[in-house]
């Protein structure tokens, strides 16, 4: 599930998008919003707590 936050500042307003799967996606919502250029995103990534034996 993808959920939308808006910052509201006036005509600097401005989307946030958080969820899971959402940088399979992010090229579907830079054209919704007419991003052309590099934009910042934030990503973190999920380890296995367990330790991993070779």
């Amino acid at each position: 599930m993808i959920k939308e936050l808006k910052v509201d500042l006036g005509d600097r307003s401005y989307p946030i998008y958080i969820g899971e799967g959402l940088l399979d996606e992010i090229g579907s919502y830079f054209d919704k919003h007419g991003i052309s250029k590099v934009s910042p995103v934030a990503h973190r990534h999920r380890f296995s707590s367990r330790p991993q034996i070779s």
